[in-house]
This record gives C-alpha cells, structure tokens and sequence, in this order.
C-alpha cells in the first residue's frame, strides 16, 4: 500500500504542476546500497500552457480516488 500512495502523491503533484502552468519531469534517485528511493521533481515554465484541463484532471483524479478533502492542498 506504500508504494500505492506514493504513485497517487505523485501523480497529484505532476498534475498540480501542470494546473499551475509547468511542464513537470520526475526523475527516480537511487542510494548507492539502491534501498532508498527519492523522487526529484523538476519543473520548467510551459510556453503554451493548458491550466483548465489539468485543473480538470486533479479534479476528477481526486473524486475517483475519492479524496476530495485533499482539493484544498492540491488546490490549482
């Protein structure tokens, strides 16, 4: 269930990045014992930015998974 939750927490910030207008990358760091894994999230500034499909999208990806008490900390 761990591994679940962070897919969710990640999939979430990508898309509150992209509400915002980034066009966000997700990078996977590894330890060198590779027993710690790290996301790096970078974000560049999109010329041609959609916010309201990605706003949408945040929306219904927190309705399905059915929290929606979180809209407020993923707010776009």
């Amino acid at each position: 269930m761990r591994g679940f939750g962070s897919q969710i927490t990640h999939v979430l910030r990508r898309l509150q990045l992209k509400a915002h207008g980034y066009g966000p990358r997700l990078t996977d760091l590894l330890d060198e014992r590779l027993s710690m894994k790290k996301t790096l999230f970078l974000a560049c500034r999109m010329k041609k930015p959609c916010p309201s499909r990605s706003k949408r999208r945040l929306c219904e990806a927190l309705q399905k998974l059915r929290l929606q008490e979180f809209s407020i900390r993923f707010a776009a």
